[in-house]
């Protein structure tokens, strides 16, 4: 039983890591970017590394309620090996606080 767990626990690890989720609207290419409005979307674009993925930010965004929820004493956990396409469309990200010494 606990194999059986484990496989499936695997698989589902490894379909989730495939199915990248955004739960804003668009599809995320050139002519239909994922269209970022909120914080959590914003989160939502470290999911993404291919250099085929397209976003659009859509309102500025404070980042002050989600940095307290979520992780207040280190902040943001900032985006590796991103290569896709982020057009800002001239928005603002405020209250973005990152600290991790390493």
């Amino acid at each position: 039983m606990k194999r059986i767990l484990l496989t499936l626990a695997c698989i589902l690890t490894f379909y989730g890591s495939i199915q990248a989720q955004f739960s804003g609207s668009g599809s995320g290419t050139e002519e239909d970017p994922y269209r970022i409005f909120n914080a959590e979307q914003l989160n939502q674009v470290r999911n993404f590394t291919s250099n085929n993925v397209y976003f659009s930010l859509e309102a500025d965004i404070d980042m002050t309620d989600w940095i307290a929820e979520n992780n207040p004493s280190q902040g943001w956990l900032p985006i590796s090996n991103f290569s896709g396409v982020f057009k800002g469309n001239g928005h603002k990200i405020t209250n973005l606080m990152i600290n991790r010494p390493t």
